[in-house]
This record gives C-alpha cells, structure tokens and sequence, in this order.
C-alpha cells in the first residue's frame, strides 16, 4: 500500500477580504504569510499565473517558510493559453529555472488549462514532455467526466512517488 502525505492549504495567503474572518483586524499585511503558516503547510501561488514573481520574491518565501511547507506554483498563462505548449522552451526553462529556488518546498505545479484545449492525443503528448502534473478527462456523459492525474516523478525529484486519483466531476450545464 503506498502512504501519502496530504497537506492541506488555500489558494493564495494574502486577501484583504480575510481581515477579521481568518487574519486578526489589526496584523500587518506583512506578517500574513507568517500568520498562514501556522495554520496551514501549504498554498497554491495563482499570481505566477500572470506574471513571474521576482527571485527574491521565491528567495524570501523559502526562507519565511517552516521546513516542512509546500508551495504550488501555476504555471504562467503564456505558456498554457496563448503558446498552449507550443514553442514554449524558453518560457518554461526561464519558470523552471526561478521556481527552482524553492528547492524542497516546491510541490507540483499547476496546469490551467483553456476550456477550449481538448485531451487529444497531440495535446497529451506536449504537455507529458514536460509537465509534473498530466490530466486526462474521459466524457461518462453529456454532463460527467473522469478525471485522472499522474503525478510523474519530475527530473529534480519534487515527486518522490507516482500515483493516480480519480474523480467524478459534473460539468455544468451551458
């Protein structure tokens, strides 16, 4: 049987909308991402989606962080939705490279893909020649699909194990 750690985190660690509800009123926007971590092991970073957060940005996470925290970065919208993993070398090695800088803390990174990019063979094929994470939808019916991810193990390690999940998801009704 093969063990699994689960972390458990949120999409992002610094909204304003969370004062009073989950951050204290008074704490300094400086100090959410400590106050997260005392709650939390890891977080997703959506602002790399947009655009490439700076090194010493990635340093001060690493650094700011407990040793057991995990970062899950998106992967930037230049590469997924308008290359959509074509001709993306120097994107993907630039990404690579800065997220690299979180070494042990980096988890997987997430794809978001365009409702318009179809599981197609051709599609496979480009993102399992360089992702972490491959998704393969299966239509059930018009309104229920299947969904696996492979975690592959990546060549700097940041997955030390392979395995697969599945879910039912319903799609809404257009």
């Amino acid at each position: 049987m093969c063990k699994a750690k689960v972390y458990i985190g949120i999409s992002g660690f610094s909204y304003s909308h969370w004062r009073g509800i989950f951050y204290p009123e008074n704490l300094p926007s400086t100090k959410r991402f400590e106050f997260y971590t005392n709650y939390f092991q890891t977080t997703e970073i959506n602002s790399s989606f947009y655009r490439l957060p700076q090194e010493k940005t990635i340093l001060n996470w690493y650094i700011s962080s407990p040793d057991n925290f995990v970062f899950s970065l998106k992967a930037p919208k230049v590469i997924t939705h308008l290359k959509r993993f074509l001709e993306v070398e120097e994107e993907w090695n630039k990404f690579e490279n800065r997220i690299k800088l979180l070494n042990e803390k980096l988890g997987p990174v997430l794809l978001q893909l365009p409702p318009s990019f179809k599981a197609d063979d051709e599609n496979i094929k480009r993102l399992s020649e360089r992702c972490i994470v491959l998704c393969l939808i299966h239509k059930l019916s018009p309104n229920i699909y299947l969904l696996y991810i492979q975690i592959l193990i990546h060549q700097y390690k940041i997955c030390s194990k392979a395995f697969f999940y599945r879910a039912a998801l319903k799609r809404k009704k257009t």
